[in-house]
């Protein structure tokens, strides 16, 4: 199974066509509007098909456990055939989306999109670390009884935490610096945020947090907090300028006036997925 996750200050969807013939009956018309949600496009596999129960069981637990991450409480179960090629049954997809919302239901608000129907629809997504993150995973095959310590056959490692060794190039450095600097902000603006590791995704760099919940209107508070920390500790050297592509990195060393642009922590703060 794949699922994209999605956390959202709202999705709207509507159903506006059959897929095929046997798609879901009696769906609600019109156009449907969740606030603050995570949404899961999801994809049921051939490979998913030997042990429903189980990657129900599996499906459930990964939705709960990135809820967790990003304290949603609405979730939306949206059916997204374009994640894989190898799908499985219409039917047993079906049947996978129907339980797991019927499982969720205890401890979520669950919105789950018709089987089966092209849908329109327009997310906005929130833009911070967690904001975006994918999960492949199946179970093994076959077991007689599906249990919480059944065991699971992960699709994607979990590797030991190892340091990096590679130099940084002058503009990684600037970059892994100012996301690390705005990392900073928060944890001073929310003493309860959480700050993990840091790493480079489509050459922008991005820091992990969690235990705090970060809205668009948020931004401008955190980028003030970010150049009067710069300022206060003398970040960034204009003689890094022509090095700076970002507008808010320009403003920080025009500010500081210092004369290193690696010796503390930053880069900009932007999603991981960007």
């Amino acid at each position: 199974m794949k699922i994209l996750t999605i956390h959202a200050d709202f999705i709207e969807f509507e159903a506006k066509k059959k897929a095929f013939a046997a798609a879901e009956a009696g769906i609600t018309e019109g156009k449907q509007r969740v606030n603050d949600c995570l949404v899961i496009f999801s994809a049921v596999e051939k490979r998913d098909e030997s042990n429903v129960a189980g990657i129900v069981q599996r499906y459930v637990q990964e939705i709960k456990n990135i809820a967790q991450q990003v304290s949603a409480k609405n979730i939306v179960l949206y059916p997204y055939a374009h994640l894989s090629s190898q799908l499985s049954n219409p039917k047993i997809a079906e049947q996978v989306l129907k339980e797991a919302e019927r499982a969720l239901k205890d401890k979520f608000a669950v919105t789950r999109a018709p089987f089966g129907w092209y849908k329109a629809f327009t997310i906005s997504c929130k833009g911070h670390p967690l904001s975006e993150l994918s999960r492949e995973f199946t179970v093994e095959e076959n077991p007689a009884v599906v249990s919480p310590t059944a065991k699971l056959k992960r699709e994607y490692k979990d590797e030991p935490f190892v340091f990096a060794g590679t130099k940084l190039k002058e503009n990684e450095k600037i970059n892994i610096t100012t996301a690390y600097l705005f990392a900073l902000a928060i944890k001073e603006l929310y003493p309860g945020a959480k700050v993990g590791s840091a790493n480079f995704y489509q050459e922008q760099a991005y820091v992990d947090l969690g235990n705090v919940k970060i809205k668009q209107d948020d931004l401008p508070q955190i980028e003030k907090r970010a150049l009067e920390i710069a300022h206060r500790n003398g970040m960034f050297s204009t003689a890094a300028l022509p090095l700076l592509k970002d507008d808010l990195q320009q403003a920080l060393a025009v500010s500081c006036r210092c004369s290193t642009i690696s010796r503390s922590f930053c880069c900009v703060f932007k999603n991981k997925s960007a």
